[in-house]
């Protein structure tokens, strides 16, 4: 019998992930000019540009804790079992400045007005600003379902000796469940999301005005400007950088089972067989995208677009949903 208990303190102090421009070759380099000024009217010399901005500092705490008991029992001679059952508190990963956020898909707007919706956007339970209308106030200090964060855990196995053998042979087996700490990696990723952060990508015809003196545009957003909550529309163009809400600890099962012969002095002879199988791990996988190729509501060549720059998250349910849209985050819907 035993147990355990610790307290997380992860501050994170980021300055963001950078300003960028690309340029599709020398000559554009060199040029610089923007697309009135280099005669095409359609693309700038400047084919891309990427700044970031926000409140990206963060003050992450959790609990977690356990409490675990376990029996060794002697059946008859030759079999011997163990029990044992495991409570694990494993917690999600609360930021003390409320900064936390989320996105839960099945609270979208399917059909948003031209002048945008922002309902589906999770914010923490302390987050210290008022909620728009559509915008969710969590729970929890971890803007999201808070799933997963107590489980019990049994382990249960044996060895056997068969009399046939008496003491030449033993067999052994056992099953346990576990479950695997989530890193405070993954919550990082809503550090570059809506409400506190806002990422800007134009590219190509949306960065003809962009020149190599002044590539991003004006205003830049000052920290007076966040909270900031993006609205989609059927004309927008933004992507939500989230974690799925429903982000919880996966689940492990291993297994095994052992054959131990004594075949002379100092030699034996041994066979086993280990096994593992993981559930809610974390994946990156698309499901606006798979729920549009669903509905022939994508067509190919846009497929190939909305891979390489939106990587939208996976759901359950499928609803109706306009091509307007992509969320970024990892999920808990893998396995191994």
């Amino acid at each position: 019998m035993g147990g355990s208990l610790s307290r997380i303190y992860d501050d994170v102090t980021s300055p963001g992930f950078g300003t960028f421009v690309d340029f599709l070759s020398w000559p554009d380099f060199l040029l610089g000019l923007n697309a009135e000024q280099n005669g095409t009217n359609l693309l700038s010399n400047v084919y891309q540009s990427i700044d970031d901005y926000g409140l990206l500092n963060r003050e992450y705490r959790s609990w977690n804790g356990s409490l675990f008991i376990g029996d060794h029992f002697r059946a008859t001679d030759a079999l011997t079992l163990d029990f044992g059952l495991r409570y694990e508190r494993l917690g999600q990963f609360a930021d003390a400045l409320g900064r936390n956020s989320s996105f839960d898909i099945n609270q979208s707007d399917p059909n948003p007005s031209s002048s945008g919706s922002v309902a589906g956007y999770i914010v923490a339970a302390n987050y210290p600003y008022g909620v728009p209308p559509g915008v969710i106030r969590a729970g929890n200090n971890a803007a999201n379902f808070g799933l997963g964060q107590n489980g019990l855990a049994p382990r249960i196995g044996f060895a056997w000796q068969p009399s046939r053998w008496t003491s030449r042979a033993v067999i052994r087996s056992g099953y346990g469940i576990f479950f695997s700490l989530p890193t405070g990696q993954t919550f990082f990723q809503t550090v570059f999301g809506a409400p506190f952060s806002l990422a800007r990508v134009n590219t190509g015809q949306a960065n003809a005005a962009a020149t190599f003196s002044n590539p991003f545009p004006q205003p830049f957003p000052t920290p007076s400007f966040f909270p900031y909550f993006p609205p989609y529309s059927p004309t927008s163009e933004i992507a939500i950088d989230t974690v799925s809400p429903d982000f919880r600890p996966a689940i492990i099962q291993q297994y095994g089972l052992n054959f131990q012969l004594a075949l002379a002095k100092n030699w034996m002879l041994e066979v086993g067989y280990v096994g593992t199988r993981m559930h809610l791990s974390e994946r990156l996988a698309n499901q606006a995208l798979k729920q549009r190729e669903n509905q022939g509501r994508l067509a190919p060549h846009q497929r190939g677009f909305f891979w390489a720059f939106l990587k939208l998250f996976q759901i359950s349910k499928q609803q109706p949903y306009v091509d307007h849209r992509s969320i970024i985050g990892p999920i808990w819907r893998g396995a191994s």
